[in-house]
């Protein structure tokens, strides 16, 4: 998802086309989306290990309330306007993407399983299938007995990345010929192009109630600080307690939007520990009220790119461009700043996010409002528009994950 002229786009990509390169007479787990195998040391070339390709266009949608709509010449806060954008799924030379994959090895199968016990390098290729700019991410030791790891990397897409269709390549270097790795969990991020201005859908009619959406939360995990989490009903504005065991406060960024001016002041949010950031085995299930909001997650920018997606706990949260001040202490100044990732339209009753897992950083926040409570306002016209609607749209997001 991502923002055009005021409006906040978001929607799920298409599931990908899985191909299979490598061909492997060891039993495949049911929870694998695919396997690697051989030496697939260099470039793909004729194709290596796993590809995951996406290709055509896929529809965002977004809703924003009329009398913060720039687009529109009426003012009507009774209700909002919604709107529909179509994205190109091709990958975007120049732009920031990373990806994140699990691989592992498996002897518990019985006959015609194989241990891998070699030091691995894991990689990426961003491009069609056979081709592609390649990422790698260290070296991994493989020892006896089943063994998991995870490949991540941030970057900006280079011109390497071949091919009209967005896909990702996973692969490792320095393989036997008979080793086997399987992958799974496989995380995808980029930026999309918009194939046209977004069309206006309908009106509806706006939510009221900005407080009780969230109705509790439950933490688990090992060393949890004696603190907990804490929901805050309608609590939510400038110099807000951020954390149940610090001082600090959330407040207006420098050059960022006041929460006011997104309507986020008086809305519930939870306060966490500050020192559960580094609980390693933590979940935080959130409950709601029944119907429809938009959830918000403001995470620490110290926090890397694999904590960052455990956190979402494959929750399709998306970037808003939006970054909050933590004043530590609550002395008057800000400190640090977290990003705000936005979950629209949801209607369930609970989520859980994952742990943090992450010293040296602030925990996370979370918000909820009504749906499309909180808007990007900016100055713009249908022209401008136009231009936007011919360039990016923001990120795209998919994870794919086989159900064990």
């Amino acid at each position: 998802g991502g923002q055009i002229n005021g409006v906040l786009f978001g929607g799920t990509m298409q599931m990908p086309t899985v191909t299979q390169n490598d061909a492997s007479a060891q039993p495949v787990p049911g929870n694998a989306v695919g396997f690697i195998t051989g030496g697939t040391t260099g470039n793909p070339g004729g194709g290596i290990g796993v590809h995951l390709g996406w290709s055509g266009t896929t529809t965002l949608t977004g809703q924003i309330r009329d009398d913060l709509d720039p687009n529109t010449v009426t003012s009507d806060s009774s209700k909002f306007n919604v709107y529909s954008v179509d994205v190109s799924m091709s990958a975007v030379v120049g732009t920031p993407h990373d990806y994140q994959f699990n691989t592992f090895d498996d002897n518990s199968s019985g006959a015609g399983t194989s241990d891998v016990t070699n030091t691995l390098t894991h990689r990426g290729w961003i491009g069609d299938n056979g081709g592609g700019h390649r990422h790698s991410d260290g070296s991994f030791g493989y020892g006896a007995g089943p063994d998991t790891f995870t490949a991540a990397a941030s970057f900006s897409l280079a011109g390497g990345a071949s091919g009209d269709d967005l896909g990702i390549t996973a692969g490792v270097g320095g393989t036997a010929p008979n080793d086997t790795l399987f992958v799974d969990d496989i995380t995808f991020r980029g930026v999309l192009n918009t194939t046209g201005a977004p069309t206006f859908v309908e009106s509806i009619a706006a939510p009221t109630a900005k407080d009780g959406l969230i109705t509790g939360v439950n933490v688990t995990g090992t060393g949890l600080d004696p603190a907990g989490a804490a929901v805050q009903t309608g609590a939510f504005g400038e110099d807000a307690l951020a954390f149940t065991d610090r001082t600090h406060e959330w407040n207006t960024a420098g050059g960022q939007p006041s929460f006011a001016s997104l309507d986020l002041d008086g809305v519930d949010y939870i306060q966490f520990a500050n020192d559960d950031r580094s609980v390693g085995d933590l979940e935080a299930e959130i409950s709601f009220a029944p119907g429809l909001k938009d959830i918000y997650l403001l995470v620490d920018d110290r926090v890397n790119t694999a904590n960052e997606l455990n956190i979402f706990n494959e929750n399709p949260f998306v970037d808003t461009g939006i970054n909050f001040g933590v004043d530590e202490s609550g002395d008057g100044d800000i400190d640090q700043l977290s990003s705000l990732f936005l979950l629209p339209d949801f209607e369930g009753l609970s989520l859980t996010l994952g742990a943090q897992n992450q010293g040296g950083t602030n925990m996370i926040g979370v918000l909820a409002a009504p749906v499309a409570n909180a808007v990007i306002p900016e100055p713009a016209s249908i022209a401008i528009w136009s231009l936007l609607g011919l360039g990016l749209a923001g990120f795209g997001y998919c994870r794919v994950r086989r159900k064990k």
